[in-house]
């Protein structure tokens, strides 16, 4: 069985989880024969036959050394002595550095672009490289480096990293699971975080989709403009050769922001939208229409001509009275109509056709008189309705 890492921070609970754990795997007749952490236990030492002592003790776990006695992690890369490097040598000294937390990011990166040089010379696998070329590493004091130049990132790239960021300050707020009283962001580019502080919909689809991400991830957060002298990413695109990466302040601690008075302020807070040209090619094109109709018909007439089906005008008209009712009031009606609102809009359509077709003989009657002896309604002797007048 493999190992594998856990634990505690602190040491009681840490012991709780070594003997709870034991008696599980005891049921399926698996016995836990090692232990190492970081602390000093509180019971008997035989029952933590590898723990922290006076020396150091390195456990290898899931291709991780970790060095109990100072807590740290360690890489460890075997260099080729052979003096007729290949690419294929170059490329298998790559592969063997294994380093899935990004510790070494910017030295793998020094070596992959040193890898790609051999590419653009088109170098055969198995050609002894250059001397000009071969002259660039330094094997007795560091594996590979270049002298080439990351070519400068596009903004939209930029934006992607942007949202790799924020996915994967998520994955280690789950990790740590620690309460963080506040998070922020940092990027250099202006263009990208312009976007982000932009309304989503004013975008292009390309962008439009990463910024939603980015923002429904980093609601809760701030983001803000550093500068690239401050911005640890830099390190990681330009690449380091590994004694420099060692020594980095920058990539190991990150921006000292304590001493944010020792150099411009505005180099940490977030700009105003750019005006450039390149965030400007990522907005949407926004034409102004002006619609102007001379239709006399009424609302009633242009309602038919929807549809000729009564119960279904009937229906439209009460959800339109729903709406106008719902605009005026606090309490919102919601779900199928109500018998008493599709009841109030039959008898509104009943009497809008009435006043359009029978106005005349309406008229009349509202004054006391009789219909016209040539109306329709003559002999079926009509009558206004006082209550639903």
């Amino acid at each position: 069985m493999d190992d594998c890492l856990s634990g505690s921070s602190d040491v009681n609970k840490f012991e709780t989880l070594k003997t709870e754990l034991s008696e599980l795997l005891q049921k399926g007749g698996i016995h836990l024969h090692k232990w190492c952490c970081s602390g000093t236990p509180t019971r008997e030492p035989q029952t933590f036959p590898l723990y922290r002592n006076s020396e150091e003790v390195t456990v290898k776990t899931l291709g991780m050394l970790w060095g109990s006695s100072t807590d740290t992690f360690t890489c460890k890369v075997t260099v080729n002595t052979n003096s007729n490097f290949t690419k294929r040598d170059v490329l298998s000294d790559i592969a063997r550095i294994y380093d899935p937390l990004g510790f070494l990011g910017p030295f793998i990166t020094k070596a992959k672009i040193f890898m790609q040089q051999l590419w653009l010379l088109q170098i055969d696998w198995h050609e002894k490289l250059p001397p000009d070329i071969a002259e660039q590493c330094d094997i007795t004091s560091r594996l590979l480096c270049s002298k080439s130049q990351v070519a400068p990132i596009k903004p939209v790239i930029e934006l992607s990293a942007c949202l790799l960021l924020s996915q994967l300050l998520h994955k280690v707020i789950r990790a740590l699971k620690l309460n963080i009283d506040s998070i922020q962001f940092f990027t250099d580019s202006s263009v990208a975080l312009s976007w982000i502080n932009s309304s989503s919909h004013l975008l292009k689809t390309f962008v439009r989709n990463r910024v939603v991400q980015i923002q429904e991830l980093s609601k809760d957060f701030h983001w803000k403009h550093v500068s690239s002298k401050f911005n640890p990413a830099d390190l990681l695109s330009r690449g380091l050769e590994a004694k420099t990466l060692a020594a980095s302040e920058l990539w190991w601690k990150g921006p000292d922001l304590s001493r944010i008075n020792l150099f411009d302020y505005q180099t940490l807070q977030s700009p105003s939208s750019s005006t450039d040209k390149l965030y400007s090619d990522e907005l949407k094109t926004l034409y102004k229409v002006t619609l102007k109709s001379n239709n006399d018909s009424n609302f009633l007439d242009t309602l038919i001509d929807i549809t000729n089906n009564f119960h279904k005008l009937i229906r439209i008209l009460g959800f339109i009275f729903r709406f106008k009712r719902n605009c005026k009031s606090l309490i919102k009606s919601t779900g199928p109509l109500t018998q008493e609102e599709y009841q109030k809009a039959e008898t509104h359509l009943l009497k809008s056709l009435q006043v359009k077709y029978f106005h005349k003989e309406i008229s009349a009657l509202k004054k006391g008189t009789p219909v016209s002896p040539t109306s329709k309604l003559k002999f079926l002797y009509p009558f206004i309705d006082p209550s639903r007048d």
